[in-house]
C-alpha cells in the first residue's frame, strides 16, 4: 500500500486520507521585503511630543515602520497591503506615522511598480518642511507610479508646479496634495478623470489660476480648494458635478453673487464658501440642497435677509453666517432642526427678538448672536445640550435665564 494515502471502500462509504500539506503563510513577493526595509531606512521617526500639538487630523499616530521586521511576512506589516495572488505590494499607507526625511529621485518608493494606493499624509507635524521631496523627486514619482489610484501626500513639502501628467491618470480615484507648497499656475486643461472622487489642493497659497472645468463624465464627490490663490468665477461646468457631496472653497477670491450652478448637485452635504468675496443676497435656491449638513457663508459681503427657505434644510448640523451685512429678523418658520448643533450669526445687522425655535433645538451646543441689534428678553432654553452662548453687543432687556448657567 502506498504510504501517502489510505483508501477504504464499501458499498456506502468512500473515505480518503491524505497526509497534512505544508502551507506557508508568507506571500510576500521576492524583493518586496528588501525594498520595504530600504524605504524604512530612508526615513527617520519623530518620537518627540510635537506631533500631539500638530496632529493635522490624525485620529491616532504611531511609527508604523517600527514594526517592519526582517524575517516576517511583509504583507502583514502595518500599512502594507499585497495582492493576494502575486504578493506584490499594491498599497502603502504610512499616514500619521511620525515620519520625516527627504524623498529622492532614487527612492525605494519606485521599487513598487504595482502600487495602486500611496498615502504619506499627516507626517509633517510641526509645520516645518521636515518631510519633503528632493529636487525632481516628486516628478520622478509621478512619472514612475502611473498605476496609482489613491495618491495622498498632504503636508509633505513638494515645492513644485502642479504636473500636467497627473491629469492624464485615468485610473486616479483620490488625490490629496493639500499644504504641499505647490505654486505657479494650475493647468488650464479641462479635467477628464472619470473615476476621480476626491481632489484636495487646499493650503497651497502659491497655486494660482482659474477654477478648473470638469467634464460631464465625472464621479467627483469631494473638492477642496481652500486657501489657494485661485480667482475668477465658478464655471458653468459646476453643473456637471452631480455626485458632489463636499465643497470647500474657503478664501477663494470670487466676485459677485453665488452662481446657481452650485445648487445643481442635490447630494451636496458640506458647503464652505467662507471668506470668498461674495456679495448680494443669500440665494433662495438653498432650499434645493436638501441633504446639506454644514453651511458656511461667513466673512463675505452678503446683504439683505436670511431667506425663509433656510428652514427647509432639515439635516443641518452647523450654520455659519457670521461677519456679513445681513439684516432683518431670523426666519420664524422651520420644519425641524433636530440635528442643528452650531449656529453663528454674529457680526451682522440682524434685529428683532430671538426666534422661538432657537430655544427648542434638542442638539444645540454653541450659539453666537453677538454684535447684532437684537432686542427683547432672553427666554429659557428647553434642553441642556448648550455649552457656549455669545449674546454680547445687542439690546436685550430683562433677566438672564437660569438655563444658560
Amino acid at each position: 500500500m502506498n504510504s501517502s494515502s489510505v483508501f477504504f471502500s464499501s458499498s456506502r462509504f468512500l473515505i480518503l486520507f491524505f497526509p497534512p500539506l505544508s502551507i506557508s503563510l508568507i506571500i510576500c513577493a521576492h524583493g518586496q521585503t528588501i525594498a520595504l526595509l530600504q524605504l524604512k531606512q530612508s526615513f527617520s521617526i519623530d518620537n518627540s511630543s510635537s506631533w500631539r500639538r500638530y496632529n493635522l487630523g490624525c485620529t491616532t499616530s504611531y511609527p508604523k515602520t517600527d514594526y517592519w521586521k526582517e524575517g516576517s511576512d511583509c504583507c502583514s506589516w502595518d500599512g502594507v497591503t499585497c495582492d493576494l495572488v502575486t504578493g506584490h505590494v499594491i498599497e502603502l499607507d504610512l499616514s500619521c506615522s511620525r515620519l520625516f526625511g527627504t524623498i529622492h529621485p532614487n527612492s525605494a518608493l519606485f521599487l513598487f511598480p504595482h502600487l495602486q494606493k500611496l498615502d504619506l499624509a499627516f507626517n509633517n507635524f510641526d509645520g516645518s518642511p521636515r518631510f519633503k521631496f528632493a529636487l525632481h523627486g516628486f516628478n520622478s514619482l509621478v512619472q514612475n507610479l502611473t498605476k496609482l489610484q489613491k495618491f495622498h501626500l498632504g503636508g509633505i513639502f513638494i515645492s513644485s508646479v502642479f504636473p500636467n501628467s497627473l491629469l492624464n491618470w485615468s485610473s486616479l480615484i483620490s488625490l490629496d496634495l493639500s499644504e504641499c507648497g505647490l505654486h505657479r499656475r494650475f493647468p488650464a486643461n479641462d479635467i477628464h478623470l472619470p473615476k476621480l472622487e476626491l481632489l484636495y489642493l487646499s493650503g497651497n497659497e502659491g497655486l494660482t489660476g482659474n477654477f478648473p472645468r470638469f467634464s460631464e463624465n465625472n464621479s467627483l464627490m469631494e473638492l477642496d480648494f481652500s486657501a489657494t490663490n485661485f480667482n475668477g468665477q465658478l464655471p458653468a461646468s459646476m453643473c456637471n458635478l452631480k455626485s458632489l457631496q463636499t465643497l470647500h472653497l474657503f478664501g477663494f477670491q470670487f466676485t459677485g453673487s453665488i452662481p446657481s450652478s452650485i445648487s445643481n448637485p442635490k447630494s451636496l452635504q458640506i458647503l464652505d464658501l467662507s471668506n470668498c468675496g461674495f456679495s448680494g443676497s443669500i440665494p433662495a435656491w438653498l432650499e434645493n440642497l436638501t441633504q446639506i449638513t454644514y453651511l458656511s457663508f461667513d466673512r463675505n459681503q452678503f446683504t439683505g435677509q436670511i431667506p425663509p427657505s433656510i428652514g427647509n434644510l432639515t439635516h443641518l448640523y452647523g450654520i455659519y453666517f457670521l461677519d456679513n451685512q445681513l439684516e432683518g429678523v431670523i426666519p420664524s418658520s422651520v420644519n425641524g432642526f433636530s440635528s442643528l448643533s452650531y449656529v453663528d450669526l454674529s457680526y451682522n445687522l440682524l434685529n428683532g427678538t430671538i426666534t422661538s425655535w432657537l430655544y427648542t433645538l434638542p442638539s444645540l451646543v454653541e450659539l453666537d448672536l453677538s454684535h447684532n441689534k437684537f432686542t427683547g428678553r432672553i427666554d429659557e432654553f428647553q434642553f441642556h445640550s448648550l455649552e457656549k452662548i455669545h449674546l454680547t453687543m445687542n439690546e436685550f432687556q430683562g433677566l438672564i435665564p437660569s438655563s444658560i448657567f
